[in-house]
């Protein structure tokens, strides 16, 4: 019976660089540095607008960074190889 300190992943495929188990403060610590690399992008994205639009209100600054996000420039359909999503998120 495994650990509980230990995550399963069930990737398959080509795709899967960290099949079998890793533990969980390793996938912890994953998660944090994804988290950390969001919130850095997303303050480097916050910082350009400023300097290309230094009269912007904070709330268009604000509406900017969404319209960016759902648009995801280089990741128009997912993150991941293979066919395009069907779903529709967010009412879109």
């Amino acid at each position: 019976m495994p650990s509980e300190s230990c995550v399963a992943l069930h990737w398959s495929g080509p795709a899967a660089p960290y099949a079998g188990r890793v533990s969980a403060e390793s996938a912890a610590a994953r998660l944090r540095a994804a988290l950390d690399l969001y919130a850095t992008g997303e303050s480097m994205l916050r910082q350009r607008l400023r300097r290309e639009r230094p009269d912007a209100q904070p709330a268009e600054i604000d509406g900017e960074i969404q319209a960016w996000l759902q648009r995801r420039p280089g990741a128009e359909f997912g993150d991941f190889p293979g066919p395009a999503s069907k779903r529709r998120l967010g009412g879109r």
